[in-house]
């Protein structure tokens, strides 16, 4: 009994202890329960609060990927907008170019273009002032001519005159059939009396006089030509190159030098003249 007391006793304590132990871990677990809990409370609160952070970060940052979503999608546009103007600035750039070396080629052929246009002004100067040259020289030579023309027109009519004063003042000679009639030319410049030819008779070969002593006087005197026509001829043995003083009276006046000759008259050149001649002046040899 004793033994079994003992036992039970043994067995209570070790129930009281059981007992002890399991309120011991029950207010243990209950205290750790509680603590989990308060601790669980806590870290889901803390954990609420930082999904909520974080679901307000993701929110910002999924507001934000839109943004560079939207922004890489401008930018994606502008970057191929950009290519494309790049790609037209490049066509662009290469029409430039070619356009700066047409104006470069052209540049050179308008330089060239320059100074043939200078050169041709130049030579239409040149041109010009030849042309007035001649323009001029034109007007001078027409002017000359109708100089000449009247001065051909004036002669005409003074040889009309010599010759009227030749059939007037000259007598007929027989065994002579002579024509008076004078013409004129001028050559080079210079004017020259030309008498007419006399056609002479077989019959008379032997009067002419000696050419040593000669008297006779001037029948025509042109001042304009500077020549005289005297009443002396081959007749009196007059030969081209002679030189006649002209007097008027006693009064020396000056000396002719004949130019042509025939058998009754002879034109001279006037070589020497103090005063003006006139019809009438002897001439001496």
């Amino acid at each position: 009994m004793e033994v079994m007391e003992g036992k039970l006793k043994i067995i209570v304590i070790g129930l009281a202890l059981l007992l002890v132990i399991s309120l011991l871990l029950i207010f243990g677990i209950q205290a750790s329960k509680s603590k989990l809990l308060q601790e669980y409370n806590l870290t889901r609160q803390k954990l609420t609060q930082e999904n909520k952070a974080l679901a307000e970060r993701l929110e910002s940052v999924l507001a934000e990927k839109r943004s560079l979503e939207d922004r890489l999608s401008v930018i994606q546009e502008d970057l191929a907008r950009m290519s494309s103007e790049k790609d037209q600035l490049q066509q662009r750039l290469q029409l430039v170019n070619e356009e700066r070396q047409e104006l470069l080629d052209k540049s050179k052929q308008y330089t060239q273009i320059e100074q043939d246009i200078g050169s041709l002004k130049n030579e239409n100067q040149a041109l010009k002032e030849q042309i007035a040259a001649l323009e001029k020289e034109k007007r001078t030579l027409e002017d000359n001519l109708k100089v000449v023309e009247q001065d051909k027109e004036s002669f005409k009519q003074k040889i009309t005159e010599a010759k009227q004063i030749l059939k007037k003042e000259t007598p007929p000679v027989s065994g002579y059939e002579e024509k008076r009639e004078l013409s004129v030319t001028q050559e080079a410049g210079v004017w020259s009396v030309d008498l007419p030819p006399i056609v002479v008779s077989p019959q008379v070969t032997s009067g002419v006089k000696s050419s040593s002593s000669l008297t006779g006087e001037i029948l025509n005197v042109n001042t304009e030509y500077a020549f005289v026509v005297i009443n002396l001829g081959e007749q009196m043995g007059v030969r081209q190159g002679m030189t006649f003083d002209v007097f008027r009276g006693d009064r020396y006046l000056g000396k002719v030098e004949v130019i042509q000759l025939r058998q009754r008259i002879a034109a001279c050149d006037i070589i020497q003249a103090d005063m003006l001649f006139k019809t009438g002046d002897i001439v001496r040899y």
